[in-house]
C-alpha cells in the first residue's frame, strides 16, 4: 500500500483534496463520476464504486489424497467462490461429499466419473455473523451443559450426542469466517454486517474460540466414553460453564465490566483445576484430559474477555 502527501484546498465552505492520477486511470474514475467515501474516526477511504458480490469459479485439479481434497474444497469455500469444479481421480471422489458435510449452503449438483461440481448457495445477506455466533455459542453451551451431566453420572447416549453436536459448531463456524473474509472484500457485505475492520479481527479470534472450546468438550466427552464412567468434575464443570457464558455475554453486549468480572472468577478456577486426587492409572488419565480440557476453556473464556476490552478503546 504506498501511502502519498496530499495538500488540503478551500473553495468556499468546502474543502478539497485531489486524488492520484494513477489510481483515478487504473479504477477508470473520470470528471463527474461519483466515488464512495467510509468515514471512520481518524481516516477515510475511497471507494471507485461499491463492489457487490459476483459470481466466482474455482476449479481444484491434481489432487491426490483424500484429506488434502477436503481442505482444499474449505479453502475454496472460506475464499467466497460460489461454484467449485473438482477434477479428481474416482478413488477420492467420496471426500468431495465429506467435505460438502461440513459447509452451511454448498451441494454437489454435478457428478460425473471424474469430475464433480459445488454450488454454494447461500446468501451472506441472509444471516449476520452475530447471529451465527450467538448460535453457535448455544450449541456449545448445551454440550457443557450435557458433559457435566455425564460427570456426575455417566450416559453414552448424551456423550454421543454431544461429538454430534461439534460437527455442528464447525459448520457455523466455517461460515462466519467465509462472512468475515467476504467482508474484507466486498463493501455490500460490510455494510450489511456493520462491522469495522478492527472489529472482523476481534470477531475471527472469539469465533476461533468458541470452535476449540467445542473441541475441548468433545476431547472430554471421548474420554469418558472410552473409559465408560464419569468423574467428579460436575461442580467444577459447572464453574468453567459460567465463566465461558459470561466472557461471551460481555462480547456480545460489549460490556467491559463483565469482561472484568470474567477475570476475577478465572483466578480461583485455575486454582482449583490443579488439584484432585486420582485412585488409579485410568483415573488419573480421565482425570489430568478433563483438567487440561477445562483449562483451555478458561483461558479462551480469558481470551475473549480481552477482545472485549481491546474493542472498547478507540
Amino acid at each position: 500500500m504506498e501511502v502519498q502527501p496530499r495538500k488540503v484546498f478551500v473553495s468556499g465552505s468546502s474543502y478539497i483534496v485531489t486524488l492520484p492520477k494513477k489510481w483515478l486511470e487504473e479504477n477508470n474514475v473520470k470528471a463527474g463520476d461519483v466515488v464512495y467515501v467510509e468515514i471512520g474516526k481518524n481516516s477515510i477511504r475511497i471507494f471507485p464504486s461499491l463492489s457487490k458480490i459476483s459470481e466466482k469459479e474455482g476449479t481444484i485439479s491434481g489432487v491426490e489424497k483424500a484429506d488434502t481434497l477436503v481442505r482444499k474444497v474449505i479453502s475454496y469455500y472460506l475464499a467466497g467462490y460460489t461454484s467449485i469444479r473438482v477434477k479428481v481421480p474416482p478413488e477420492i471422489r467420496k471426500a468431495v461429499y465429506e467435505a460438502v458435510e461440513m459447509l452451511i449452503g454448498a451441494e454437489v449438483i454435478e457428478d460425473y466419473v471424474n469430475e464433480l461440481k459445488i454450488v454454494i448457495f447461500h446468501s451472506e445477506r441472509r444471516f449476520k455473523p452475530e447471529e451465527l455466533l450467538e448460535k453457535m455459542f448455544s450449541i456449545t453451551q448445551s454440550m457443557h451443559e450435557d458433559l457435566s451431566k455425564c460427570m456426575e453420572e455417566f450416559d453414552e447416549n448424551l456423550c454421543v450426542s454431544i461429538l454430534e453436536r461439534e460437527k455442528e459448531v464447525d459448520r457455523l463456524y466455517f461460515l462466519i469466517l467465509r462472512q468475515l473474509k467476504m467482508a474484507l472484500s466486498y463493501q455490500d457485505v460490510a455494510s450489511m454486517i456493520n462491522l469495522k475492520p478492527r472489529e472482523i479481527l476481534g470477531y475471527r479470534i472469539v469465533v476461533k474460540n468458541v470452535e476449540r472450546v467445542a473441541d475441548h468438550l468433545t476431547a472430554m466427552a471421548e474420554e469418558m466414553l472410552r473409559q465408560r464412567r464419569g468423574c467428579e468434575f460436575y461442580q467444577i464443570s459447572e464453574e468453567v460453564r459460567r465463566a465461558f457464558r459470561i466472557a461471551m455475554n460481555s462480547f456480545f453486549r460489549r460490556d467491559e465490566n463483565l469482561a472484568e468480572e470474567l477475570f476475577e472468577l478465572t483466578r480461583d478456577l485455575k486454582a482449583k483445576l490443579r488439584v484432585f486426587e486420582v485412585s488409579d492409572a485410568e483415573d488419573a488419565l480421565l482425570k489430568k484430559t478433563i483438567s487440561d480440557a477445562l483449562s483451555r476453556v478458561v483461558g479462551y473464556s480469558e481470551d475473549v474477555a480481552e477482545i472485549v476490552l481491546n474493542l472498547s478503546v478507540e
